[in-house]
């Protein structure tokens, strides 16, 4: 009987201890709020600063849920690098996207926020490609590739001026 209650006293301290560390934690934790950084003092070292203030930053994703259109699925990862090039080929202006979920490449196009958007594509590339909407996270501040009339407009006027 004396061990368990040796046992017990032990057990009781150790419970005072850690409740005793986390009453005086927020007490602790308030002091480093009151902390004067070196910009908030002026020439002689006063302190001006009345009230305390935060800056608060926050980083906007630039990736949001929308949706693409699937053109290949396939496990020749040949195959898929054709399907993009040729895409790429066809259409400049269309971002396209190439990924691999084993044990499938797949190939996808645009970055539509709504889903009609998405089918408009997908109903005009259904002629040339298996085309179909499907649900994906998309880039939302890519600025849309320059046409190639736009990278070298000069290319026109030095073969009429050759001639």
């Amino acid at each position: 009987m004396h061990k368990a209650s040796s046992i017990l006293k032990q057990f009781g301290l150790a419970i005072a201890v850690v409740a005793l560390g986390a009453l005086c934690t927020p007490a602790f934790a308030q002091q480093n709020n009151d902390a004067v950084s070196l910009s908030d003092l002026d020439e002689d070292g006063n302190n001006h600063v009345t009230s305390q203030s935060y800056k608060i930053t926050r980083r906007v994703s630039s990736i949001s849920k929308g949706y693409r259109v699937q053109i290949y699925s396939g496990s020749d990862r040949e195959a898929a690098r054709a399907v993009k090039v040729s895409f790429m080929k066809r259409f400049p202006a269309i971002r396209s996207y190439i990924s691999y979920e084993a044990p499938y490449y797949k190939i996808r196009v645009g970055d539509f926020k709504s889903r009609k958007d998405a089918l408009e594509l997908s109903r005009h590339l259904s002629k040339t490609y298996p085309a179909s909407v499907v649900p994906s996270l998309i880039n939302n501040r890519i600025p849309p590739k320059p046409k190639p009339e736009e990278q070298n407009p000069q290319t026109n006027n030095t073969t009429d001026s050759a001639l």
